[in-house]
């Protein structure tokens, strides 16, 4: 794992329950000199059949300490930016974009212009198939953009009283504690609704989120791994 948060957990422990084999997991802290030596102790104790990457630092390290061994990934967002190569597969965190639009218009029927925080971290893939799918549900996105984590306020404040919803994409430079703290909070105030990417947002103040089971995401991973290393074993 990446590193030891609730959304990292809950498939990592459907894993578990699920895997047929022995399991060990290793936090890499988010450091990946750390993460290095982790994996290689890791294997250094006996030999290592896959791997199951959560996050993407961890899924990125364990690709270029185990080049050879498969890999099955969760909860990497635009996933196919890391060249993570033949031998793996994952299941993508990324739900479609048009459905989820289309989900917030029916909860938020009046909803017409969208705000959205971004930095250049963010999925240009998810980007462009939200102004498409925007459009056709007659949505105007209202885009902020920012180069740093603490700009976010400045950006939110810019383009609060011109939009009827706020909607925080996946995005390490807007997605900090202090940052939803605050937008959770001036949403409120405004009267804005907010909606993340998370169940796990709603229960710290955002109003709704339309997200993937992250415990299926683990038992789905099981099931990929014990498949490619039995295909592994046969060839």
């Amino acid at each position: 794992t990446s590193n030891d948060v609730p959304q990292y957990r809950q498939p990592v422990e459907a894993f578990v329950a699920a895997h047929t084999g022995d399991v060990r997991v290793i936090d890499i802290g988010g450091s990946k000199e750390s993460g290095r030596d982790r994996i290689r102790r890791a294997v250094a104790e006996g030999p290592v059949d896959a791997v199951f990457a959560v996050g993407a630092q961890a899924a990125w390290i364990s690709r270029e300490v185990l080049p050879d061994v498969p890999l099955t990934f969760a909860m990497v967002i635009d996933w196919q930016r890391y060249g993570l190569g033949a031998n793996a597969s994952g299941i993508s965190v990324e739900l479609p974009v048009d459905a989820l639009l289309t989900r917030f218009k029916l909860l938020l029927p009046n909803l017409r212009r969208l705000g959205i925080i971004t930095s250049d971290q963010a999925s240009s893939m998810t980007l462009a198939d939200a102004g498409a799918a925007a459009a056709e549900l007659g949505i105007e996105l209202v885009r902020e953009a920012v180069s740093a984590s603490e700009d976010v306020p400045g950006a939110y404040r810019r383009i609060r009283s011109t939009i009827d919803a706020l909607w925080m994409i996946p995005d390490p430079v807007v997605v900090t504690h202090d940052n939803f703290r605050y937008l959770a909070n001036r949403t409120l105030y405004d009267d804005v609704a907010f909606l993340a990417f998370s169940e796990n947002f709603v229960r710290a103040g955002a109003l709704l989120s339309v997200s993937p089971d992250y415990a299926t995401m683990g038992s789905q991973a099981a099931a990929l791994i014990d498949r490619m290393v039995a295909t592994k074993a046969a060839s």
